[in-house]
Parts: C-alpha cells; sequence; structure tokens
C-alpha cells in the first residue's frame, strides 16, 4: 500500500498481507488505521487485480475511525 499527497507524492509505502493469516490481517488493519492517522488519509482505493474484492471486504471490516468510513 501507499500513502500520497494531494499532488501524488509518495509519502510512504509497505506490503501488508491481509489474506494470509488471521494474525497477519490483524496487523494490517493495525497498520492501516495507524497510516490513516499518521497522514491524514481522505481516500482509500483499491485496485481490480487479484484479491480485489477480498482485500475491499477486509477493509470494510477494519475498525477504522469515522472520518475514514
Amino acid at each position: 500500500m501507499v500513502c500520497l499527497d494531494r499532488q501524488g507524492k509518495l509519502l510512504h509505502f509497505e506490503a501488508v498481507y491481509p489474506h494470509s493469516s488471521e494474525k497477519q490481517a490483524t496487523e494490517a488493519g493495525q497498520k492501516i488505521i495507524e497510516l490513516c492517522r499518521t497522514y491524514s488519509v481522505e481516500a482509500i482505493a483499491v485496485g481490480n487485480g487479484t484479491a480485489g474484492r477480498e482485500t475491499e471486504g477486509f477493509l470494510k471490516k477494519v475498525d477504522l475511525p469515522e472520518a475514514y468510513r
């Protein structure tokens, strides 16, 4: 995943594995919440490639603060 500023400049990138195991899914969810807070994320985009639908479902289960839903 990546975090970009409004002009598209790369701020952060990191790989997470939300579909490998329950432990990794929990860690991925925590990392996403942390990055949303750190970078004041305004939107989350999910590609339409492999596991896109599964990733969208995963994100719906992440306990994001109301501002990020």
